[in-house]
């Protein structure tokens, strides 16, 4: 420290720089901390769009066979 500080190093602005790395520290921290959250999220995305992928196919498959039922079936006639 006495070297910094004969070089024009105060011990205030040792400290005041030492709060800046320690802010730009915890900064990048935040942001790292909001990148694993995002992709997190994205990943959470995917999967639930998977999901109802699975059941849109299954719900136009079931729609096929009844419309394929319905056509089958001779219509009802009633007389009122």
């Amino acid at each position: 420290a006495a070297a910094l500080n004969n070089s024009g190093y105060s011990a205030e602005r040792l400290n005041q720089e030492v709060a800046a790395v320690e802010a730009t520290i915890q900064t990048n921290y935040t942001q790292e901390q909001a990148k694993e959250t995002a992709l997190q999220s994205t990943v959470d995305r995917d999967h639930a769009f998977a999901r109802l992928d699975i059941w849109y196919r299954r719900a136009q498959k079931f729609a096929a066979k009844v419309e394929r039922r319905n056509k089958k079936r001779q219509p009802l006639e009633v007389a009122l």
